[in-house]
């Protein structure tokens, strides 16, 4: 492991830090990544915990596997029944998707104190979701962004509890997005909508992670009064199969693997977010080993015009997207009423 990186998680798990009665939400937590790691944590210390994943079948291995896995605070095993999981698909890559994980949220009649928006893709080739952003785009930001703002009621709710716990929403980041070339005037074309001769898999990584990081920025600026709290944070290079498409990633993380941290250790600054007292300083930051890192952010971050402009394109889109999803559902049966009617 590199030096110096355990500090996150020692610091965390020394902590008593204690969850009953919250509900939380991670997307992305199957596997034995970040989200695994994060889910596991905030369930071990009693927090209801909603597990957000693409795949109806590895979230039911997910749950039992945090259920075998979790201990108590004096090192003991947990019962799995004095765990609170419910697992509920999502496909981030789908606007519909989202909605429908969002109403079958909502009909648990729970507050949201704690969104974890963890899930994630890397340096894809060249594709689109299924709305028709590229599809890093459309999977690390715009889906999150579309998840945050269905289920703003919820934490509001949960934020009105306790002015003096608001609720968080916790974008996981990364120094990924220092190779972004976002700006004011290609969000439509170059970052959200690029062609295939515009497209280099980093760039448009480091565009979807700054877009968490602005999201979250802008998120504190437009909501903070309303009992909510938001960060953004650099995990740090962790070992996990993220970049898996990526025939140089892959290298990298064979390569460096001795150096980076591992899944659990990269989880500590996203749960320093989601709980430390310390982080509520500092709302609307981006952070690294649960301390704030802006200093070490490219200056776009700190680009209020940039966050305002990619948060209003990102509502505009989301409605055209939508209008175009309905009037595609439509079409279908006109067409089926122009043949029962024939001229």
């Amino acid at each position: 492991m590199g030096t110096g990186v355990s500090k996150d998680m020692e610091s965390m798990n020394s902590r008593d830090w204690n969850g009953a009665g919250k509900v939380a939400i991670v997307t992305g937590p199957t596997g034995s990544g970040i989200g695994f790691h994060t889910a596991r944590w905030l369930a071990e210390r009693g927090c209801h915990v909603v597990l957000a994943g693409r795949n109806a079948e590895r979230l039911q291995t997910c749950a039992k596997e945090i259920r075998e896995a979790s201990k108590a605070a004096d090192g003991s095993p947990l019962k799995g029944e004095d765990l609170h999981l419910t697992e509920i698909p999502l496909d981030l890559g789908s606007l519909q998707s989202v909605e429908e994980f969002a109403t079958k949220f909502q009909a648990l009649n729970l507050p949201l104190h704690i969104l974890v928006n963890n899930a994630g893709i890397m340096m894809t080739p060249y594709g689109h979701s299924a709305d028709g952003f590229e599809q890093q785009m459309g999977t690390n930001h715009v889906g999150h962004f579309h998840l945050t703002s269905l289920l703003m009621p919820q934490l509001r709710a949960a934020g009105a509890q306790d002015p003096a716990s608001p609720a968080r929403v916790v974008n996981v980041a990364s120094m990924g997005h220092q190779f972004a070339n976002m700006t004011t005037d290609n969000l439509r074309t170059n970052v959200l909508h690029p062609t295939p001769k515009q497209y280099t898999s980093y760039v448009a990584y480091g565009n979807s992670k700054l877009a968490n990081m602005l999201m979250a920025k802008e998120l504190q600026k437009r909501h903070g009064g309303e009992g909510i709290a938001a960060f953004s944070l650099h995990p740090g290079v962790v070992a996990t199969d993220l970049g898996r498409q990526s025939f140089g990633m892959r290298m990298f993380y064979w390569l460096g693997a001795v150096a980076m941290k591992s899944s659990l250790e990269g989880t500590g600054t996203s749960v320093f977010c989601a709980t430390h007292p310390d982080a509520l300083q500092h709302r609307g930051a981006y952070f690294d080993r649960c301390a704030v890192a802006s200093d070490a952010a490219r200056p776009t971050f700190r680009d209020d015009k940039l966050a305002e402009a990619l948060w209003d394109t990102t509502v505009e889109e989301i409605k055209a997207a939508k209008a175009k999803r309905e009037q595609q559902k439509q079409e279908p049966k006109q067409e089926q009423k122009q043949e029962q009617h024939p001229a």
